[in-house]
């Protein structure tokens, strides 16, 4: 009863896609290639490498108290040759050094993760109003072509594993986007 289904599913719906005019396009060309996107984006990864500079400059600040504190608890180690008042100012070193390291690491997730968040949010938001963009020309160019469909081909997420070229607008989209 399915394979019966099937072939009249299969017989009703072939003929009406051999009779559409279907094009395809590469959003991943088109959005690499779209220059006002580019021009948005670059100021949010040059932020993100900024602040991956410094998130690195904490990072190397947090190794040096763990590098004191692995010093002092080292001589701690070596008690049996200490006086009790030296015992006792050593623990208390380490105490004071593991305080300031929780410390700075805590300080150091509030101060970056609003910033990583707001950084994310923002190349989102460019994304998507540039997608609109995109998906708006994409409409418009497929209805000058008359077309009935329009897939997308990106190597990252294609929804065309194969298509003959001349049906490809990739070029034409990636023309009217820029123009915009």
């Amino acid at each position: 009863m399915k394979k019966f289904l099937l072939a009249i599913l299969a017989c009703s719906v072939l003929p009406a896609l051999a009779l559409a005019k279907v094009y395809t396009f590469d959003l991943q060309k088109t959005v690499e290639q779209y220059t006002a996107f580019q021009a948005e984006i670059k100021e949010v990864r040059i932020q993100s490498e900024n602040l991956n500079v410094e998130g690195k400059q904490k990072e190397a600040e947090l190794q040096a108290l763990v590098n004191e504190i692995k010093l002092l608890v080292q001589d701690r180690q070596k008690s049996e040759l200490l006086t009790d008042d030296a015992k006792k100012k050593l623990d208390d070193q380490i105490n004071e050094k593991q305080k300031a390291f929780e410390t700075k690491q805590d300080q150091s997730r509030k101060e970056f993760q609003p910033k990583v968040d707001e950084l994310r949010k923002k190349a989102a938001d460019i994304e998507s109003k540039h997608v609109a963009k995109i998906r708006e020309v994409v409409k418009t160019l497929g209805q000058s072509k008359g077309a009935d469909l329009i897939l997308n081909s990106s190597a990252n997420s294609p929804v065309v594993f194969y298509s003959v070229e001349y049906i490809d607008i990739t070029k034409e989209v990636v023309e009217a986007i820029n123009k915009k």
